[in-house]
C-alpha cells in the first residue's frame, strides 16, 4: 500500500623476485577465496588521514599476524607453485582502483622484532588481492606484524569511504564523510584479510580537522591537537571486539549530537546531526531506547557495544558494530515532518537496532544463511514495533505491506536467489523471508519459539542450526515447513467450501494464479468462525496435504442468518483463500454489518482484486470483486475507501469508491479526528487529495477556505499541508498562491519548505516562472531543491 518503509588468486608465479606483477582472471565469488586459513589476522592498528577537498585520503596500517600454520604447495590452474615459495607468502585483499599501496615501506617483523625482508610485492587486480613474498619462511606457531603504507581516493558514490553533504539548522550545508561496506568492501579503504571468517580487534585512529567530530565503531580514547598540523586533531578510539574487516565504519564532519542511555545507563545513546539540529532527535532517541530494551528481554541476552551512536545524514544508510548513520528523513523530526515518517522512522530505526544485535552474535557462512537472517530480522522488527506501538495500525501496515510485496514480485523459490544474481531482489529477500518467519511463529506456538530463539541466541548467536533448536523445542517438522516455503513459486490458494451435513471446512490448496504447477505447502491456518448471535471462535490448524477437512464447533452454522467464516484472520498467513460462493456471501453480509475487522476487509478487497486482475482471471472473479464492493457499500473507514480507489477494475466499481470519497470528504473532510492514528490520517489525506487531484470542487472549496482561515499556515495539521497547498497552487486565487509562494520564500522550517516548493511547482504554466525564479533565489539550502528547480526548469 501506499502508506506505508554481499577469491580465487591465480598467480602463474615460478619465483618470487623483486618486481610488481599484476594478473587478470575472472571472477569474485568471496567463497572462492585464496585467503590462506593458517594465517590469521589477529589485531589491526589503522591510521586515516582524509582530505575532503581533494577526495583523497592517506592510511597506515598494522596487522598482527598469527602464523597456525604457513601456505604450501597447491596446484593452480595446470601449474604448481615451488614448494619453497607458498611458505613465504602472505596474501590479503586490497583493491587497487580505490587504494594504492607504497611497496618500498611494507614491513613484516616476527614478535621479537626480528625483520624478514620483503623481496616481491603482487597485484591480482580483478580479485582484488595481493601477495606478500618474504626471504625466510613463515613459522608454525610464530606470529609478527605486517605494516603498510597507503592512499587512496574518496568516492562521490555512496559506498566504500565517501562523501555526503549534511544541512544545518540554520539552511546552510557542509560535507561528511562516511563508510559503507558491503561484505567485501574494506579493502577499498584499507589492506584487509576482507572475509567475514576472518574476525580480529581493531584500534582506529583519524586525523581530521579541528572543527570535525569523528565518530567509530568504539569509544574515544582521547581527541588532541595535531603536533604536526594545529589545524588538524587526532582522534584515537578504544579496541574494538572481534568483528570482521566490514564492519569497521568511520564518520567524520561537523556535527552536534543530543545523548541518551538505554538499559540504565549501561548503554551511552548518541544521535549526531547537522548542526543546529540536534533537538529534531528526541523521538527517535526515545525509540532506540525503548527498543533495546525490548530486544533484549526477548531475546533473554545482553545488548554487547556499551555505546551506540547514530549518524543522520542525507542520502546513506550503514550499520556497523556501535554506530548507524541513517537518512535524515527516518531519524529527525519536527512538528512539521511528514506525518508518514513517524512510523517509518521507528520501524527504521528498530532495524537498524534488530541488524547491530544480530551482527554482533551472528556467525554465518557468508551469504549461505543470509536469507534466514534477513527474515528474522524482519519479524524482529514488527514485534519490537508492536510492542512499542501496541495499536493494531502498526499490525495492518506490516501484514498488508508484506503480503502486497509478495503478490506483486514473488514468482522465483526464494532458495534460487543469490546476492548479485540479475533476478534478485531485496523486498522479496526481506520481505518474504519475515512472512514465512511469522507464520513459523504461528505454526511452532509464539511462546515455544520465543524459548527456542533465546535458548539458541544464548548458545549460538544467529544461524542454520536455530531450525534444529526450534524443531526440538516445538516438536513440529520445522524444516519441511521451511522448504515448502523457500523451494516453491510464489504463494498458494487455498480453495474453501462448507459442508453442513457434517459441519465441517474442506480445504484444498493449489497454486497461486497465473502460474500452475505441483508445489505442496505446509500452511498454517487460522480462522475465525461467528454464529452471527455473539457467539466467536478462533480456530488454527495446520493444511499440510493437497486437501484436508476441520471440524467446526457444534454451535456454528453457516446456513442461519449473521453466521459467517473466514480463514486467513487477521491476514495471519502468505496465501490467498477463495471462499465458496456461499461462505463468500456470508462474508458480504458480515462486512454490510460492519462485523469484520478491518484488516478482514482489507485482505477480502485485496485477494478479489488480485484474482480479478490475474491473467487467468475469469468472470466468477470479477463477479466476486463486485460482490465485495457491494459488502463495502456503506464503508467508513478511509484505509479501505483509498484502497477501493486505488483498486478498481470496473465503472460500477470506480462510482462507488468515488462515491464514498465524496461522501467521505463531505462527513470528514479536512477535519482531525481524535480516534484517527497515523495510517488512517495518511489514508484520510490519500482520498482528498485525489479529489483535489481531480478538481472535485467542494473538496477544492474547503481547502482554500481552510488556506485562508489559517493565519499561520503552521496551525493548519500537518497531515494535510501538502494537498492543501496542492489546491492553492492548482486552483487558488493570485493571491492565495502568491501567499503560498511567499511563506515557502520566508519559512524558516526545512520540511516546509519541501512541501510548499513541491506543490508550488504543480502550478500552471504561467505561474511557474514566479516560483522558479523565487527557489533559485533562496539560499536555503535543503536536500530536495535542485530535483525541484530542475523539474521547474524543464517545465518552462
Amino acid at each position: 500500500m501506499k502508506y506505508v518503509a554481499t577469491i580465487t588468486l591465480i598467480v602463474a608465479l615460478a619465483s618470487c623476485v623483486e618486481a610488481n606483477l599484476t594478473t587478470k582472471r575472472g571472477g569474485n565469488d568471496p567463497r572462492k577465496s585464496n585467503l590462506h586459513e593458517g594465517i590469521r589476522p589477529s589485531h589491526y592498528k589503522i591510521i586515516i588521514d582524509p582530505n575532503v577537498n581533494q577526495m583523497t585520503f592517506e592510511g597506515s596500517i598494522e596487522i598482527h599476524l598469527d602464523i597456525v600454520e604457513p601456505r604450501k604447495a597447491r596446484r593452480i590452474s595446470s601449474l604448481i607453485i615451488p614448494n619453497d615459495m607458498p611458505a613465504r607468502q602472505i596474501v590479503l585483499n586490497a583493491n587497487p582502483k580505490f587504494v594504492k599501496i607504497d611497496e618500498k615501506k611494507i614491513t613484516y617483523k616476527d614478535k621479537s622484532g626480528k625483520a624478514n625482508k620483503v623481496i616481491g610485492f603482487h597485484y591480482d587486480i580483478d580479485l582484488d588481492e595481493i601477495v606478500i613474498c618474504l626471504e625466510q619462511d613463515l613459522i608454525a606457531g610464530s606470529s609478527g606484524i605486517l605494516q603498510m603504507h597507503f592512499d587512496g581516493r574518496i568516492s562521490d558514490q555512496f559506498g566504500d569511504l565517501f562523501k555526503d553533504e549534511i544541512y544545518h539548522g540554520d539552511g546552510s550545508k557542509s560535507p561528511i564523510l562516511l563508510t559503507r561496506f558491503a561484505s567485501s568492501e574494506a579493502r577499498k579503504l584499507f589492506p584487509c584479510f576482507d572475509d567475514t571468517t576472518f574476525k580480529a580487534t581493531f584500534e582506529v585512529t583519524v586525523v581530521h580537522p579541528y572543527e570535525h567530530t569523528a565518530i567509530s565503531n568504539s569509544m574515544v580514547v582521547s581527541s588532541v591537537l595535531d603536533p604536526m598540523n594545529p589545524r588538524k586533531m587526532i582522534t584515537k578510539f578504544e579496541k574494538t571486539p572481534k568483528m570482521s574487516s566490514n564492519m569497521i565504519a568511520l564518520a567524520i564532519g561537523k556535527l552536534d549530537w543530543l545523548e541518551g542511555e538505554a538499559l540504565h545507563g549501561r548503554v551511552r545513546l548518541r544521535v549526531y546531526t547537522p548542526p543546529g539540529r540536534y533537538e529534531e532527535t528526541r523521538t527517535s532517541l526515545s525509540v532506540a531506547a525503548k527498543a533495546i530494551s525490548v530486544l533484549q528481554d526477548y531475546l533473554g541476552k545482553d545488548y554487547l557495544p556499551s555505546k551506540m551512536d547514530f549518524v543522520s545524514c542525507s542520502n546513506c544508510d550503514a550499520n556497523s558494530y556501535g554506530l548507524i548513520s541513517i537518512q535524515d528523513k527516518y531519524i529527525l523530526r519536527s512538528k512539521d515532518s511528514p506525518l508518514l515518517y513517524e512510523p517509518i522512522g521507528a520501524a527504521k530505526i528498530i532495524r537498524e537496532i534488530v541488524r547491530q544485535w544480530m551482527n554482533n552474535f551472528a556467525t554465518q557462512n557468508w551469504w549461505d544463511e543470509a536469507l534466514l537472517d534477513e527474515g528474522f530480522a524482519v519479524d524482529l522488527v514488527h514485534i519490537v514495533l508492536h510492542e512499542i506501538y501496541s495499536d493494531l495500525e502498526v499490525q495492518i501496515d506490516a501484514r498488508v505491506r508484506l503480503n502486497d510485496i509478495m503478490v506483486e514480485k514473488d514468482n522465483k523459490p526464494i532458495r534460487s536467489i543469490k546476492i548479485g544474481d540479475d533476478a534478485f531482489d531485496a523486498e522479496i529477500f526481506h520481505h518474504k523471508g519475515a512472512s514465512i518467519i511469522r507464520m513459523l511463529r504461528d505454526y511452532v506456538g509464539q511462546d515455544i519459539y520465543k524459548m527456542a530463539i533465546r535458548n539458541y541466541v544464548d548458545v549460538y548467536g544467529f544461524g542454520t542450526n536455530l531450525i534444529t533448536t526450534i524443531e526440538r523445542r516445538s516438536g513440529k517438522l520445522v524444516s519441511e515447513f521451511l522448504k515448502t516455503w523457500l523451494h516453491n513459486k510464489g504463494m498458494p490458494v487455498l480453495s474453501v467450501d462448507y459442508n453442513k451435513r457434517q459441519n465441517i471446512l474442506s480445504v484444498d490448496q493449489s497454486m497461486s494464479c497465473p502460474l500452475r504447477c505441483n508445489n505442496l505447502w505446509i500452511v498454517p491456518i487460522k480462522a475465525l468462525v461467528s454464529n452471527g448471535k455473539g457467539i466467536r471462535a478462533t480456530l488454527k490448524f495446520t493444511l499440510n496435504q493437497r486437501q484436508d477437512t476441520v471440524r467446526l464447533p457444534n454451535w456454528f452454522d453457516v446456513t442461519k442468518a449473521g453466521a459467517f467464516v473466514k480463514l486467513n484472520y487477521e491476514l495471519s498467513g502468505l496465501y490467498y483463500v477463495k471462499h465458496s460462493a456461499a461462505l463468500l456471501d456470508k462474508l458480504v453480509e458480515a462486512m454490510k454489518r460492519k462485523e469484520l475487522p478491518l484488516i478482514d476487509r482489507i485482505d477480502l478487497l485485496r485477494t478479489h482484486w488480485q484474482f480479478s486482475s490475474s491473467a487467468v482471471s475469469s468472470s466468477e472473479s470479477n463477479d466476486d470483486l463486485v460482490n465485495i464492493y457491494d459488502g463495502l457499500v456503506d464503508e467508513e473507514d478511509p484505509i479501505v475507501i483509498d484502497l477501493m480507489l486505488e483498486q478498481t477494475t470496473t465503472i460500477a466499481n470506480q462510482k462507488l469508491a468515488t462515491s464514498l470519497a465524496h461522501r467521505f470528504s463531505d462527513r470528514i473532510g479536512f477535519n482531525e479526528k481524535q480516534d484517527y492514528d497515523v495510517f488512517h490520517k495518511i489514508a484520510q489525506n490519500n482520498i482528498m487529495g485525489q479529489l483535489i487531484e481531480t478538481n472535485h470542487q467542494p473538496a477544492v472549496d474547503r481547502a482554500l477556505v481552510l488556506f485562508d482561515n489559517s493565519k499561520q499556515l503552521e496551525s493548519i495539521p500537518v497531515s494535510f499541508r501538502g494537498t492543501i497547498y496542492l489546491a492553492v497552487s492548482k486552483y487558488g486565487s493570485d493571491k492565495q498562491f502568491d501567499r503560498l509562494l511567499e511563506y515557502a520564500a520566508s519559512s524558516e522550517y526545512r520540511d516546509e519548505k519541501v512541501r510548499s516548493y513541491e506543490a508550488l511547482s504543480r502550478a500552471s504554466r504561467v505561474r511557474l516562472d514566479k516560483v522558479y525564479a523565487t527557489l533559485s533565489g533562496d539560499p536555503f539550502e535543503f536536500m530536495n531543491r535542485n530535483e525541484i528547480l530542475s523539474r521547474l526548469k524543464g517545465s518552462l
